[in-house]
């Protein structure tokens, strides 16, 4: 039982920090993304000069952080069902993969309620996008290191 919970709390954190992010107003995201575009901008400047529209690298840095919070996810849902279930094979991955993506339709419905926010389709794609890079970086990492655990055993045989 604690083996399990080891496993899947920090599954449950990291969907708690989705949330939380996802839960911000508009205006309050849009000010943190700004933000985090400034301070870009102030140590790239040359992406300006390069003729990098501002507008764009926006969307980028904003589309970045769906992709990064879902690789952690994905990462971090592969390796619980590994450790925890009786899948083997790619049944792990595909878990992982659908957990996430439910996951993310929810948090983009959920969004619809939150005053100047909007559930987007290409958001859950870009969120998918993330989680398989989050499951191939995790599996990578394990191959690489020759730490093959249990969660890379069970996603393999």
């Amino acid at each position: 039982m604690t083996k399990k919970i080891g496993a899947w709390l920090p599954v449950a954190a990291w969907c708690m920090v989705i949330l939380w992010f996802s839960g911000e107003t508009g205006e309050d995201s849009a000010q943190r993304s700004g933000w985090l575009l400034e301070w870009v901008l102030g140590r790239g400047a040359w992406l300006e000069r390069w003729g990098i529209h501002r507008d764009l690298l926006h969307l980028g840095l904003r589309k970045g952080a769906h992709m990064f919070n879902y690789a952690v996810l994905g990462g971090l849902t592969a390796n619980a069902f590994g450790r925890t279930t009786l899948l083997a094979g790619g049944k792990v991955l595909a878990a992982a993969l659908g957990f996430c993506i439910l996951f993310a339709g929810m948090d983009e419905w959920r969004q619809t309620f939150v005053p100047g926010r909007a559930g987007a389709f290409t958001d859950v794609l870009v969120d998918t996008a993330g989680t398989v890079l989050g499951i191939l970086l995790l599996y990578g990492i394990r191959l690489v290191s020759g730490c093959r655990g249990e969660v890379l055993e069970n996603a393999l045989d």
